[in-house]
């Protein structure tokens, strides 16, 4: 954990496993608005690696003042409990019940008891299947024998053997509780669809993303909660495309100038947002020529 240690920011949130990780980055590279942070400044002007070290915590400025109730409780919470259990330990708890990815949603507008008692309390069972991997949420394996997984926020199940730079994915899913399916290509373990290709369909719109930020969206393509849907998700060189209902005709389709490819960038897996997905008779293909 000496690594995700050293991601542990002045005010007690670890950018090491934030759901924006690599977005911003308080103690090497910060933004405008993190280099003005009260906490950054504060701790930097007193010499400390954190508000844990500090006589005068909690101090009612920055991200513990009202100002920022949104933030005030997890912030306090974060940092009292590396107080009495040092940096490492918090990141250990974090790590324990989220695993390499949390989303800090959840934990927004709570009392540092309430957040202190979320986090200590045991994560809820999960079990991957043979060949893939839990990063966020709950995930198991129900009687039917879906991949199913959900959270009330992210949830992310990645499977463990690398695909080739070409590549298909190919699965039976269904939103079983929310509004989307999603599969990502070219990711990464570590995080995730952030540095890959993502599609998703959704009771709204479809839309296509790289890295993260959409680069084609369509409104007239959209999903029922609670139905089962074949989508195809493949890359060839530079051009994605999505197929869905085992239509041999692309629904989405986009050519990245800068393809993501190579180490780095040959994981794929599925997402859920706020709900619960189920997925079968997942067929990865290499479409190397």
């Amino acid at each position: 954990m000496t690594e995700l240690r050293d991601t542990v920011a002045y005010c007690g949130l670890i950018c090491g496993v934030c759901q924006w990780a690599g977005k911003c980055d308080c103690r090497t590279a910060p933004k405008p608005e993190e280099a003005n942070c009260y906490q950054r400044n504060c701790c930097i002007g007193k010499g400390i690696d954190g508000c844990w070290e500090c006589a005068d915590f909690p101090c009612g400025n920055g991200y513990f003042s009202e100002d920022h109730a949104g933030w005030r409780g997890l912030c306090v919470a974060s940092v009292q409990y590396a107080r009495d259990h040092g940096a490492e330990a918090l990141v250990d708890l974090v790590v324990r019940k989220h695993g390499s990815r949390v989303n800090y949603g959840p934990y927004m507008h709570k009392s540092p008891e309430e957040v202190l008692r979320i986090l200590q309390a045991a994560p809820a069972e999960t079990k991957a299947p043979p060949g893939w991997r839990v990063a966020e949420g709950q995930w198991t394996v129900d009687d039917a024998g879906r991949i199913v997984g959900g959270s009330a926020g992210n949830a992310y199940i990645y499977r463990q053997e690398e695909h080739a730079d070409d590549v298909r994915v190919t699965a039976t899913m269904q939103a079983v509780k929310g509004i989307e399916i999603t599969v990502w290509i070219c990711g990464s373990p570590g995080r995730v669809e952030r540095d890959g290709y993502t599609l998703a369909v959704s009771t709204e719109k479809a839309k296509l993303q790289r890295m993260v930020e959409d680069v084609v969206t369509d409104p007239a393509v959209t999903i029922q909660p609670g139905r089962d849907y074949v989508l195809s998700f493949e890359r060839r060189g530079a051009h994605l495309r999505g197929f869905l209902g085992g239509s041999n005709e692309p629904f989405i389709e986009w050519a990245d100038p800068e393809p993501l490819r190579g180490e780095g960038h040959r994981t794929l897996g599925f997402y859920i947002w706020d709900g619960t997905l189920a997925v079968s008779d997942v067929k990865v293909e290499d479409l190397t020529d």
